[in-house]
């Protein structure tokens, strides 16, 4: 069985289900470990029924022992969440946090507020609970449990609208996976990648392609990498390239429904639709309606509203739908006015147009600016006046870079010398040799070429 876990960490779910059949041929009564192991390979496979029994066997069996009580809490709450009870859920999670506080189990305990706390992003809710983690396991000394707190919260920030402080926070966190070895590091710089394309950073490519090496080929780290970047070319309207990252996703969750939840099979959709291939739009949506926990992300229903009404070609019911948001999902809400302006561009067209610019620019969101700017130009509106600071990448804005400088230093990482910069902005060579030498003051940088690598570090 400890080999079934192992397996079933790393999702190689065949070997995790064979040996699970052959643990369970030579076993002799099962014991809470076993139960909590076969109930969490077929949560992995989206079969809650087994999952809750085995919980309800791992809990029965547990006694005084709080370790086994919090582990068939935690699959019991999670078989729950899959169901769609997440009331329910959110209470198993709940009674393993205070099993665990008053057993002193801080890794449990942090676990449970953490689970909790995942409930509320999947729902659009402040992430309250979240910070609650990452302090009680600062308090405590627990550097994992803290990273894995941090992590959550830095992509609870950065969808929720503040990208500036998720990118932050994911940047401590990654240092301290690096200073301490943490196996977490892959996954908060998915994290951190999360943020950084939001706002536009110019070394998103190269994050990501390091986030993919770390995190291999497991179902997570590709939903995670592979989700990340089908958003970020959504949002560029690289439909092609979209289309491509969220079918690996989709991919995946249909092989394991019990993996992260991920609304990337009802933006396919529209990928689809926007790529002229609604065919294919037909079919992908259908798949999305029978994955089973495709709807635990709050923003699902309002992506699956909006992709049936653009299939329909009804516009009225895709602004129905858009506005029927509750959760805090700013630049999604953007990129379903974007992408249903391209597609249905009817009367609408214009005022969703300028609704998603005001969501980017209220909201740092500086990768579609200028494209949903373009389009205001194509349609034959007026284009607000720019709003300069939103040219500044976010992760420079605490070294006092000016816009100009931001502009220089995009060049030099892009290897140009100061004639070919100079060329490039009109300005002239000494103005260029200027804003260098203001840049490598700013940033602590020595030389030319650690400026030119100053995004990536």
């Amino acid at each position: 069985m400890r080999m079934a876990r192992c397996a079933l960490d790393g999702r190689f779910l065949d070997v995790a289900r064979d040996l699970a059949r052959y643990a369970n041929d030579v076993e002799r009564g099962h014991s809470p470990f076993f139960d909590v192991t076969v109930g969490r390979l077929a949560v992995a496979i989206g079969d809650t029924t087994t999952a809750l029994k085995c919980a309800r066997r791992a809990l029965d069996a547990a006694g005084d022992d709080a370790i086994s009580a919090c582990a068939a809490f935690d699959l019991k709450a999670r078989a729950l969440d899959l169901s769609g009870r997440r009331d329910e859920a959110a209470a198993a999670w709940g009674r393993q946090e205070q099993v665990a506080a008053d057993a002193g189990l801080t890794a449990e305990r942090i676990r449970g507020l953490v689970c909790m706390a995942e409930l509320e992003l999947l729902e659009g809710q402040p992430p309250r609970r979240m910070h609650e983690a990452v302090e009680v396991a600062r308090a405590a000394g627990a550097l994992v449990e803290q990273v894995w707190g941090e992590l959550n919260l830095s992509i609870a920030l950065s969808v929720q609208g503040d990208p500036v402080s998720g990118s932050r926070l994911a940047a401590e966190a990654a240092e301290r996976c690096r200073q301490h070895h943490l196996d977490l590091l892959p996954f908060v710089l998915m994290a951190q990648l999360g943020a950084a394309h939001i706002l536009g950073d110019p070394a998103f490519e190269t994050m990501l392609a390091e986030a993919r090496k770390l995190g291999g080929d497991s179902s997570d780290a590709v939903v995670h990498a592979s989700a990340i970047a089908g958003d970020h070319y959504l949002h560029l309207g690289r439909y092609d390239q979209a289309i491509v990252e969220l079918q690996r996703v989709t991919n995946v969750l249909s092989a394991e429904p019990g993996s992260v939840p991920a609304d990337s099979p009802y933006w396919l959709v529209l990928a689809l639709c926007a790529a002229g291939r609604d065919e294919e739009a037909a079919d992908a949506l259908d798949v999305a309606r029978q994955l089973p926990d495709g709807l635990r992300w709050h923003g699902s229903k309002v992506v699956l509203a909006v992709a049936e009404a653009v299939l329909a070609g009804d516009e009225a019911a895709a602004d129905a739908a858009i506005r029927s948001a509750s959760g805090r999902m700013p630049f999604d809400l953007a990129l379903l006015r974007v992408i249903a302006a391209e597609i249905l561009g009817g009367a609408l067209r214009v005022r969703w147009l300028r609704e998603a610019l005001d969501l980017y620019e209220a909201h740092n969101g500086n990768l579609a600016i200028d494209r949903v700017r373009g389009l205001l130009r194509e349609a034959g509106a007026a284009v607000p006046r720019r709003r300069r600071k939103d040219l500044v990448p976010r992760h420079l804005i605490a070294y006092g870079v000016t816009v100009r400088e931001a502009e220089v230093l995009a060049l030099v990482e892009e290897q140009m010398s100061n004639a070919a910069i100079a060329e490039n902005l009109y300005i002239s060579v000494r103005t260029v040799e200027s804003h260098v030498s203001s840049l490598l003051s700013k940033l602590g940088v020595a030389s030319r070429s650690e400026l030119a690598s100053f995004s990536t570090q």
